[in-house]
């Protein structure tokens, strides 16, 4: 993590790197859900 290395980085763009966090999450455990159902 580099928290702290920009304290003037706006907001939006930690949350766009949280979305894609999200998207990559979501993306690795798709077959899991898959074989789920």
């Amino acid at each position: 993590m580099r928290r702290g290395s920009r304290p003037e980085e706006p907001p939006q763009d930690s949350a766009r790197e949280l979305t894609a966090l999200v998207d990559v999450l979501l993306h690795a455990a798709q077959p899991a859900l898959d074989a789920d159902r």
